[in-house]
């Protein structure tokens, strides 16, 4: 087929003259989509990771807002964290501290829990879609009291539920808050697939008692079960504890 022809005026003489219209063969758009598609390729991976990093840092400032906050209550409380006592109207201490502490993170909702509380809201949070079968974040549930973050209040494992906040000697190793993760323990950040089963390299945010936040590896036995206990006491790769021995 012969190609179209384009008139361009000559500079020189004042005539005219017709050159042909060349277009991009099939190989030319070809070898462009591929480079596109490496290029995408690299890119995407990057743009992922930076996602997870970004999520990581939200829920990080959350647990910090919110371990400052139970700080705030103890001292209003005489020094005494969130116990049965105080919420001994409800079975879930690890998840109604979220009721109590309200005021001392900036909302006034108390009595009114929500999805749009969102200090109380991890970004990575996919809850237990494998292991309990809920293809919903903890932030949506309501027998989670629509929280991503567990206090380590409950009540079939020791914890510091009502205990006096300057009586923990181990405040550097003692989870006050922590990703609801844990509880698989499961992991909700570095892009992990989120049907994940129950491992011993799943790790959470987690506030502790002196304020600060850490990326902890969560210590899991299998003929223990998922709940709270204590890891080794000789394996130094988990720097935390739920309770003191």
């Amino acid at each position: 087929m012969i190609p179209p022809l384009r008139k361009i005026p000559s500079c020189i003489c004042g005539r005219s003259r017709w050159f042909p219209l060349r277009a991009f063969t099939l190989i030319e758009l070809l070898v462009v989509i591929s480079i596109i598609s490496i290029l995408a390729s690299m890119l995407l991976p990057a743009l992922a990771k930076a996602k997870n990093k970004a999520q990581k840092v939200k829920c990080v400032n959350n647990l910090r807002q919110i371990g400052m906050g139970l700080m705030l209550y103890a001292d209003d409380s005489a020094d005494i964290l969130p116990g049965t006592a105080t919420m001994a109207a409800d079975p879930r201490p690890w998840v109604m501290y979220k009721r109590l502490i309200k005021p001392y993170v900036g909302l006034n909702n108390t009595n009114n829990p929500s999805t749009n509380d969102l200090v109380f809201r991890c970004p990575g949070d996919f809850g237990f879609p494998l292991i309990l079968g809920l293809n919903a974040p903890s932030y949506r549930d309501p027998s989670q009291d629509y929280n991503s973050y567990i206090f380590n209040g409950v009540p079939w494992a020791p914890n510091i539920s009502g205990k006096k906040l300057s009586s923990i000697q181990q405040a550097t190793r003692t989870i006050l808050v922590v990703d609801y993760a844990a509880h698989g323990p499961v992991t909700w950040h570095d892009g992990i697939t989120k049907f994940q089963q129950r491992t011993d390299k799943a790790r959470s945010n987690a506030t502790f008692v002196d304020g600060h936040v850490s990326y902890t590896p969560i210590y899991y036995n299998k003929s223990q079960g998922p709940w709270e206990y204590n890891p080794p006491a000789t394996n130094s790769f988990y720097g935390y504890t739920w309770f003191e021995q």
